[in-house]
């Protein structure tokens, strides 16, 4: 599959993710704080690919995030295209095969998405946004190493040896 098709294992992998989130987003809790995964999975995704891959990996997280939500369907897909491409930019400057750099770039990327989709999208109470986002990016960032060992197989183009 993988020489066949790039990329489609990952946009395989990141639509299953985004179905678990749909299917049990609202019941999964890490110490009260609600992970979004398949932001989280999108961010790990990317650290293998190169930014137009990323993009284009974006764009299939958005779309599904913003059918899903069934508003505000542009900050969705531009938030998510916006962050990806940003990335999977960093794919041949950052040491990816490191746990704790996922962690990292999942911490950051998950605070960069809300950010942006707050620009193109503002909440309406500014306290309540801080604190949902404080725990989403908590909670991403935690699922960052599982995610990492879990997709590094699927998204890696390098042959693993």
């Amino acid at each position: 599959m993988r020489g066949s098709r790039p990329g489609a294992a990952a946009a395989l992998a990141l639509t299953v993710a985004f179905a678990v989130h749909a299917a049990l987003g609202a019941s999964l809790e890490i110490a009260g704080c609600r992970p979004n995964l398949a932001a989280a999975a999108l961010l790990v995704v990317c650290m293998f690919s190169g930014p137009a891959r990323a993009a284009g990996f974006g764009l299939l997280v958005g779309v599904l995030e913003a059918g899903y939500a069934a508003g505000l369907v542009g900050s969705y897909i531009v938030s998510r295209t916006l962050v990806a491409y940003v990335v999977g930019s960093l794919e041949a400057r950052v040491f990816r095969d490191s746990a704790a750099v996922a962690a990292a770039i999942v911490l950051l990327g998950t605070l960069a998405l809300e950010c942006v989709f707050a620009i193109f999208a503002p909440p309406p109470s500014a306290l309540s946004w801080v604190l949902r986002t404080g725990g989403t990016v908590l909670a991403n960032g935690a699922l960052a190493p599982l995610l990492y060992f879990c997709l590094r197989p699927v998204a890696s183009d390098r042959e693993e040896s």
